[in-house]
C-alpha cells in the first residue's frame, strides 16, 4: 500500500490516555484524529473511560468526539479510581498579594496527615511499582476485532495502549492489520521512567512491541536515532514525524494587541527535575512593564516579582485558549534531559501572529537549535537568563512591527498523518 491507497479506509485508534483529560499526550492524540479525519479515513478509538476525580479531567475537550465513529472505553480500575480520589489536590491561583498566606494555609493543612502519608504511598505505588499502565483498567473482559480496521494505531503514553494493541493483533486469527505504533516518549529511555528494577524487563517489552509492529514513529529525530541504536535490527521500520497544530488561523490568531501592558506566557508544567524555568523568571526582573504568567504544575517557589503571575492548576482548554489568544508572546523550553521534544512547541505554532520563544537546554541543546532552525519559525535562545532576555527584546519588537508567521506545510495535522501511513 502507498500514498493515500487506503483513502475511506479503516482506522482502528488505541491511545492509552482518555479523550476527556487535558494534557500533552491529549493534543497528540486529537491531532492524530483530526489528520486522520481530514484525509478521509473512517476512526474508531479505544481509550480508557474519564476519570471526574483526576486533575487532568477537562469535559470541554469532547469536540474531538465528533470526528470519531465509534468511542470505545475500557473502565477504569476501582483502585485506580480511589486513588486519584485521593490524590487530587484543590489548587488556585497564587497573586503577589496573597503568596505568603497561600503557602502558609496549604502547608499547615497537610502536613503531618494520614492522608498525605497514604496520598504520597500510592503514587509511589504507581510511579514505582507499576509497570506498562494495565493495573489502572480492567481489561480482562475487554476485546475487539481488529480485523475489521485496515491500520491500527497505538499512541503512547502511557505505554498500555501498545500493550492492548500488542494482545489484540495476537488474538487475531485473519490476516492482521497494519500496526503503526506512534512514542510520544520511548520506554527504556524515557527520563520519567521511575524503578530501576524495570530497567531490564522495560527493555525486553519494548523490543517485543517494536518488532511486531508495521512502523514505529517517534516524535523527536534525536529520539530516532537513539532508538535505532538500542534495535538496530529494526531500525528500518522506524521513522521520525514531529507533532503539528490543530489551532488556525482563523479561530485563534485575532490580534491580542490591547491598550495595556502586555504579556508573555508560559503554559506546561516545570518540575525542576524535568524543566528549569529559574532562568524565565529572573529575567521578568528586567521588564517591569511586561506580565509574566506561568500556567501549570510545578515545584518552584512563587517569586516576589510583582509583575510575574502563576497559576498552579491545570485549566480547562477552553481557558487555556483565552489565556493563550490574550497572549503576546510564548515561551517554551526543552527538557534539561533525553530527546523528547515537548509538544506545546509544535501546539503553540497555529498562533501565526505570536513570536515563540524556545529555550533549549541539557546536552542536546545544539542539535534541537539547528532542528528547530528549520521552521523559519522560532526565536531559540539557551535556558539561560541574559539569553532569554535578549530573546524577549526580540519577540517583543516582532510584536511591535506587527509581522505575522507562516505555518509550515510540516506543522499541519494532515501533513503529521500523511508522513505516518505513507509507504504502508
Amino acid at each position: 500500500m502507498g500514498g493515500n491507497s487506503l483513502t475511506q479506509g479503516k482506522v482502528l485508534l488505541i491511545v492509552g490516555y482518555p479523550l476527556l483529560h487535558n494534557s500533552s499526550v491529549s493534543i497528540q492524540n486529537r491531532l492524530l484524529i483530526l489528520g486522520l479525519s481530514r484525509l478521509g479515513y473512517k476512526v474508531d478509538v479505544l481509550c480508557p473511560e474519564p476519570n471526574p476525580f483526576s486533575i487532568s479531567y477537562d469535559p470541554s475537550m469532547e469536540d474531538i468526539i465528533k470526528l470519531v465513529d465509534n468511542l470505545y472505553e475500557v473502565k477504569l480500575s476501582n483502585i485506580y479510581k480511589f486513588t486519584t480520589k485521593l490524590l487530587s489536590k484543590k489548587t488556585s491561583v497564587i497573586k503577589p498579594e496573597d503568596r505568603e498566606l497561600s503557602n502558609n494555609i496549604s502547608n499547615a493543612k497537610q502536613k503531618n496527615t494520614m492522608k498525605n502519608i497514604l496520598r504520597k504511598f500510592l503514587a509511589w505505588i504507581f510511579d514505582n511499582i507499576e509497570l506498562t499502565g494495565e493495573l489502572k483498567l480492567e481489561l480482562k473482559k475487554f476485546n475487539i476485532d481488529v480485523n475489521l480496521y485496515d491500520i491500527v494505531i497505538s499512541s503512547s503514553d502511557p505505554k498500555v495502549a501498545h500493550m492492548i494493541a500488542y494482545k489484540l493483533m495476537k488474538n487475531s486469527l485473519n490476516k492482521r492489520p497494519k500496526w503503526l505504533q506512534y512514542w510520544g516518549d520511548p520506554w527504556f529511555y524515557d527520563i520519567a521512567l521511575k524503578g530501576k528494577w524495570k530497567k531490564p524487563l522495560v527493555y525486553f517489552l519494548e523490543k517485543r512491541l517494536v518488532e511486531n509492529a508495521s512502523k514505529v514513529i517517534y516524535a523527536s529525530p534525536l529520539t530516532l536515532a537513539k532508538q535505532k541504536r538500542l534495535f538496530p535490527r529494526y531500525s528500518k521500520k522506524m521513522i521520525f514525524v514531529n507533532q503539528a497544530t490543530e489551532i488556525s488561523d482563523c479561530s485563534y490568531t485575532k490580534s491580542s494587541q490591547q491598550v495595556g501592558e502586555f504579556v508573555i506566557s508560559y503554559v506546561g508544567d516545570y518540575n525542576s527535575k524535568i524543566r528549569d524555568i529559574t532562568p524565565f523568571l529572573k529575567s521578568a526582573e528586567y521588564f517591569p512593564k511586561i506580565k509574566f504568567r506561568i500556567v501549570g504544575s510545578g515545584d518552584i517557589k512563587t517569586p516576589v516579582n510583582h509583575n510575574v503571575e502563576i497559576i498552579r492548576k491545570r485549566l480547562p482548554l477552553t481557558e487555556i485558549r483565552e489565556i493563550e489568544k490574550s497572549t503576546h508572546v510564548f515561551f517554551v523550553m526543552t527538557n534539561k534531559e533525553g530527546t523528547q521534544i515537548p509538544a506545546k512547541i509544535y501546539y503553540l505554532a497555529g498562533y501565526t501572529e505570536k513570536p515563540i520563544i524556545i529555550a533549549v537546554d541539557g546536552k542536546n541543546k545544539e542539535e534541537l537549535k539547528e532542528f528547530f532552525q528549520g521552521f523559519n519559525r522560532y526565536i531559540i535562545c539557551e535556558n539561560e537568563t541574559n539569553e532569554i532576555k535578549n530573546a524577549i527584546s526580540v519577540a517583543f519588537d516582532v510584536v511591535n512591527k506587527n509581522i505575522k508567521f507562516n505555518l509550515a506545510k510540516e506543522l499541519t495535522p494532515e501533513n503529521m498523518v500523511e508522513r505516518i501511513l505513507k509507504d504502508l
